[in-house]
């Protein structure tokens, strides 16, 4: 019960923190050529080194639950891509999948764990040039892995939407 309650406030302070004190510096300009320029997104996931690939499709079907209500209304359309491969060999993922061209933005999460930090690198590429256009990190301490990487799952569209697309 105490774990449950602690977990519970954890939540609520990271939501608050999302929701106002995590405030986007990016501009209205910018937000709306976002939203122009990336309407149509795929969403990628992949272990870092060392990581266990079985928590990709943990991840993804939080990003899937959760997409619709905060990306949905501003988006065109919004995938999790679970076959996609992910050359991670250098500083920017390479992403490959059948249909990848159907969309202007890949967005690549790449988490990891080590001594109890949980981390997850959000990373958004232009499909058209391949390069990394923003990046953000949810990282938190945790000995509940598979836990904290589904709670990180269920923060990604609301984190892209304020920090990359900077909506309310």
């Amino acid at each position: 019960m105490k774990k449950t309650i602690v977990s519970l406030l954890i939540t609520i302070a990271f939501g608050i923190f999302l929701s106002g004190c995590g405030e986007s510096n990016v501009s209205t300009a910018t937000s709306l050529e976002r939203l122009e320029k990336y309407s149509t997104i795929a969403i990628v996931c992949a272990p870092q080194a060392g990581a266990s690939p079985d928590y990709a499709s943990v991840i993804l079907e939080q990003v899937q639950k959760m997409a619709p209500s905060r990306l949905g209304m501003s988006l065109k359309k919004v995938t999790c891509v679970k076959d996609a491969s992910i050359d991670l060999s250098s500083s920017t993922p390479v992403v490959n999948f059948p249909g990848k061209e159907e969309y202007d933005g890949i967005v690549c999460l790449l988490y990891g764990y080590n001594k109890g930090l949980v981390t997850m690198d959000i990373k958004m590429l232009d499909n058209g040039t391949g390069k990394e256009i923003w990046s953000h990190q949810l990282a938190t301490k945790d000995i509940d892995v598979r836990g904290r990487l589904n709670r990180h799952g269920y923060w990604v569209p609301t984190t892209l939407k304020m920090h990359f697309y900077k909506k309310k």
